[in-house]
């Protein structure tokens, strides 16, 4: 059995790790419906402190001498598959809230992650909701 300090502060670490590295990536993809700030260079800082402050914490706080307790490949796995979805979708949901009054493209949208470049998550959801009906 894993220790449960020592699972939260992984979990912790693969979540922070995750959403820095996110934001990096979107800010260089140009996908600005998934960014937390306009500005590519307020985007690229946050991820790049996200990732050091991430790593700094836990590497300076999780007790690492673990003698007694095993992780399986299989708990970290999931732990950090947790860790990865949570921060997706905590990006998700962010980027929707903080840009949610943002200007909506009138034309045609793009198809696929294309269509994130000018629009949030909830707004593109919205607009193909409306050209359903």
């Amino acid at each position: 059995m894993i220790e449960t300090n020592f699972a939260l502060n992984y979990l912790l670490l693969i979540f922070g790790s995750s959403l820095g590295v996110l934001q990096i990536a979107v800010t260089r993809a140009g996908l600005k419906g998934l960014s937390f700030f306009w500005r590519r260079a307020l985007n690229y800082l946050g991820g790049f402190l996200l990732l050091a402050a991430t790593y700094t914490w836990f590497f300076s706080q999780a007790n690492l001498n673990m003698r007694h307790a095993e992780v399986e490949g299989s708990q970290q796995l999931g732990f950090f598959l947790l860790g990865a979805l949570c921060a997706v979708v905590f990006t998700f949901l962010v980027s929707s809230l903080l840009h949610h009054r943002g200007a909506e493209a009138s034309g045609p949208v793009s198809e696929g992650l294309e269509a994130l470049r000018e629009l949030t998550l909830l707004q593109l959801i919205r607009r193909l909701g409306r050209k359903d009906r």
